[in-house]
């Protein structure tokens, strides 16, 4: 059996179905729609149209599961080492709360070097 031979017996969604056969298999006319009796009955026999929601994950389920990621972990290891780690290493810039600020050159006037 192929797959085309599989796709004929199987229903056709009604997306993919011309409007006129749609409406025909519901027995609506297009151009009228339902009275007001047969959208009652209808309502009462298949209920609102609406989905349902699905049901949400708490909070803590939601934020836990950002942290499944092997490079959120690592990033996370990587932040609690440096923030851990107060020695700088060797030829490593000053960081600017260390010590007494250092004040900028003097600068010369223009022409003072003539």
């Amino acid at each position: 059996m192929t797959a085309r031979e599989r796709t004929a017996d199987a229903p056709v969604a009604p997306y993919r179905q011309p409007v006129e056969v749609v409406l025909s298999a519901l027995g609506v006319d297009g151009r009228t729609g339902l009275t007001a009796g047969e959208a009652r009955a209808r309502l009462a026999r298949h209920g609102p149209n609406e989905l349902r929601a699905e049901a949400k994950a708490p909070a803590w389920k939601r934020f836990l599961a950002q942290f499944r990621d092997v490079l959120v972990i690592l990033l996370l290891v990587a932040t609690a080492i440096s923030a851990t780690h107060r020695r700088r290493a060797p030829g490593a810039a000053p960081r600017l709360h260390e010590g007494r600020p250092r004040r900028p050159p003097r600068a010369l006037p223009v022409g003072a070097g003539r």
